[in-house]
């Protein structure tokens, strides 16, 4: 059992809302003790599991697990709580890369820009493959290591061989992905940054580009604009525009190496995944879609984060 606790002997309700219950803020009350805390406990599978409290018609953050808090991606913050042990947890008898937040002038953009590095515990970074991973609205770069877990993912499973190491470069990029000037930043500045600081290689085969949400229309804009630039594209439960109206654009991602998709089946953008991949599939296009159960969650991108990584990593592997 998880058990939740809040102290505020001042609250007249306190309810638990979050993945757990499809963020209702009625479903699940707390209870109050003499002493002024609240508390519930719930039978939850193993994972990372994101909330809030909602205090008298109030979503707060758990203020007892301040490390645990991340943007919410409206302004707010929320909590996580991760249940049982797994992949996603922090080993401390293990290796460990670091996660090094960085910046630099982009030519294209004509500022800074800011991404945040994981740095596989090698002894050298020369000539290492890279995945670039894009996060969703409304975030940043940490969006992929708070919530993501991605750097004890990748610890272990470097650890356990299950994959070989590989850079993880996570930028931080504003909404305005139409302007050309963003898609040159991921498709030319970051490749020459990372190959410039890290020995990194910019050929396609040593490329990886994924991102989740909004940034899986970056990542789609990117296959079809920029189709020698990548290995894989892996657009995760992907905003894609439906009906299909620029048909010049889709038939362009035809053209990238590889094309592996992933959405929820109870994902809300769901239908626009099955209209994409339709239409691909329609014009003889080559890809993979692997739709489970699942939401636009942190639930359902943690539970593909292990398969899409082992994918990257399979990648640099081929000869």
């Amino acid at each position: 059992m998880a058990t939740f606790s809040y102290v505020n002997p001042d609250a007249t309700t306190v309810y638990l809302a979050g993945e757990m219950n499809n963020w209702s803020s009625q479903d699940t009350p707390m209870q109050k003790g003499q002493d002024g805390s609240w508390s519930v406990a719930l039978k939850l599978a193993p994972g990372q599991w994101v909330y809030k409290f909602v205090v008298d018609g109030k979503y707060i953050a758990d203020p007892d697990m301040q490390s645990l808090s991340s943007s919410d991606g409206q302004g707010g913050k929320h909590s996580s709580r991760l249940v049982s042990d797994g992949d996603f947890q922090y080993h401390a008898t293990i290796p460990h890369g670091i996660l090094k937040p960085m910046s630099f002038l982009s030519h294209s953009l004509q500022e800074t820009a800011e991404i945040n590095v994981y740095i596989p515990p090698v002894k050298t970074t020369e000539g290492l493959p890279v995945m670039l991973l894009l996060h969703g609205s409304g975030m940043d770069r940490q969006q992929w290591a708070d919530n993501g877990l991605i750097t004890n993912y990748m610890d272990n499973f470097i650890a356990q061989n299950t994959i070989k190491p590989f850079i993880v470069a996570m930028p931080s990029y504003m909404p305005f992905i139409s302007k050309d000037k963003f898609l040159d930043y991921f498709a030319q500045d970051l490749p020459r940054f990372l190959k410039d600081n890290f020995g990194t290689s910019c050929q396609p085969k040593h490329m990886v580009l994924a991102g989740m949400s909004l940034g899986g229309w970056v990542t789609l804009r990117l296959g079809s604009l920029y189709p020698d630039h990548f290995g894989i594209l892996i657009p995760i439960s992907a905003y894609y525009p439906i009906p299909i109206s620029n048909k010049a654009e889709v038939a362009h991602l035809q053209k990238a190496m590889r094309l592996i998709f992933y959405c929820g089946t109870e994902d809300h953008l769901f239908l626009n995944n099955e209209v994409l991949t339709k239409y691909l599939r329609d014009s003889g296009g080559l890809f993979q879609y692997h739709k489970t159960q699942g939401g636009h969650t942190w639930r359902y991108w943690n539970a593909i984060t292990p398969d899409f990584l082992k994918k990257a990593s399979d990648f640099f592997q081929e000869k």
